[in-house]
């Protein structure tokens, strides 16, 4: 599960424009539009969804920013636990700073 960590991850908010066979068109606030492949874990997505989500960038075509795939909750949590803060020293602050 580690290698989740390596690939090129962000998270974006997407709008859901259009729906495909295989994938949903999504435009983002400026205006780019997006190719999400679909897989189990964007079963619950439908046209008019407004929200953020974590994706993996795939690549790019002529008529979409970017290809992407939705991160599957498992994949959510080991990026979420590897980007946690262990300690307030990490932040820079200990008792003396207050």
């Amino acid at each position: 599960m580690n290698d989740v960590l390596t690939k090129d991850i962000i998270s974006l908010r997407i709008t859901i424009i259009k729906e495909k066979k295989d994938y949903y068109i999504g435009k983002d606030f400026n205006g780019s539009k997006y190719k999400l492949l679909k897989n189990e874990d964007c079963k619950h997505l439908k046209v008019g969804d407004d929200r953020y989500h974590y994706v993996e960038k795939l690549g790019s075509t002529i008529f979409f920013k970017d290809v992407l795939r939705l991160l599957s909750k498992d994949e959510e949590y080991e990026l979420s636990k590897s980007n946690r803060i262990s300690s307030l020293s990490e932040l820079g602050i200990s008792m003396s700073n207050l």
